[in-house]
């Protein structure tokens, strides 16, 4: 099974890449991608759609090679970008009137609804803490451990926390068995 990410994923990169950068941007991403990806890249995505998730992985990665500044906040600020526009308004209601660690604990249900391999397990560890360790991912890479980072800190941000911090305490890229994300707010 190819590993895949939902349309919708790609699509907020896609916008984030166009509104900070200009229209251009995003083709020169792609004249340095695979002709797979890039033609996955520039086609008419549907958001609902299954996409390859080494195009997403390999979006994330050259724009941080020709835009980023090698800390990968841009993958961090992306992850937060997409988690505004691609949370329906359904589930930031549920998240607006959820207690933030409860939040992170039932992220991993919705997990499923994006990625189609990998798993998600939240667990709270106190009324201002929780980890999120994802597993089993295809393609494991900084910009997107950055982009999840991202993804969370903006989560917590809609349930109303405030000092937020993501650090990512384990990655498999350093021989962790999981990228573990520790989060804690006031």
């Amino acid at each position: 099974m190819e590993a895949q990410v939902k349309g919708q994923t790609i699509l907020a990169v896609k916008a984030y890449i166009e509104k900070k950068f200009g229209a251009d941007a995003l083709s020169k991403i792609a004249d340095r991608m695979s002709p797979d990806d890039k033609q996955t890249l520039l086609k008419k995505i549907v958001p609902g759609s299954w996409q390859p998730e080494k195009t997403f992985v390999g979006l994330l990665e050259t724009a941080e090679l020709l835009y980023g500044d090698k800390s990968y906040k841009m993958s961090k600020d992306i992850g937060s970008f997409s988690a505004q526009v691609n949370i329906s308004r359904f589930y930031k209601i549920f998240i607006q009137f959820g207690d933030p660690a409860f939040v992170i604990t039932r992220a991993e249900r919705f997990w499923g609804q994006i990625h189609n391999t990998g798993e998600m397990a939240g667990e709270k560890i106190s009324n201002n803490s929780a980890i999120a360790r994802i597993k089993g991912r295809a393609f494991p890479a900084k910009a997107f451990c950055a982009y999840l980072a991202g993804y969370m800190t903006a989560i917590l941000t809609m349930s109303g926390a405030k000092n937020i911090s993501v650090t990512e305490t384990k990655c498999v890229l350093s021989g962790g068995d999981s990228c573990e994300f520790a989060a804690s707010w006031e």
